[in-house]
């Protein structure tokens, strides 16, 4: 998955959050517990968090997370309008997750106006995510 929507924050509460929306999760964080399930004595989550998979297009393809992106603010428009509303959330953003390309001297990644503007407007940030393939392979 490389485009996640994640809401967060110290007192939220997660599963009133997906009740209120409506929307279907692809993970849920509770404060307090271990970060990692596979590692029960890893570092304390600081925030809840709820996890929303928004696209599953590849690391080398920000044009189609792009149009995924926008189609899920436009099919989930009415759940999203909570994030606004709800002053626990500290935290709402769209995580693309692209490829980073170490030989490159410089690396853009546009956003157009018409996810910028739709996400803003729901109280979503943008935050773009580089990986380096050589660390996956």
């Amino acid at each position: 998955m490389s485009c996640v929507l994640r809401i967060m924050g110290v007192d939220f509460d997660p599963d009133g959050f997906e009740i209120k929306s409506g929307l279907s999760l692809g993970r849920k964080l509770y404060k307090g517990t271990p970060r990692f399930k596979s590692k029960p004595d890893s570092e304390k989550a600081q925030h809840s968090v709820i996890s929303f998979v928004v696209s599953s297009a590849d690391f080398h393809s920000p044009e189609k997370q792009i149009e995924d992106a926008k189609n899920y603010l436009i099919i989930n428009k009415d759940g999203l309008s909570h994030i606004l509303n709800d002053k626990s959330i500290q935290h709402a953003f769209l995580d693309f997750g692209l490829q980073f390309y170490p030989d490159r001297v410089t690396q853009s990644i546009y956003l157009p106006h018409d996810i910028v503007s739709p996400a803003g407007a729901l109280g979503i940030g943008i935050e773009i995510s580089l990986y380096n393939n050589d660390r996956f392979e």
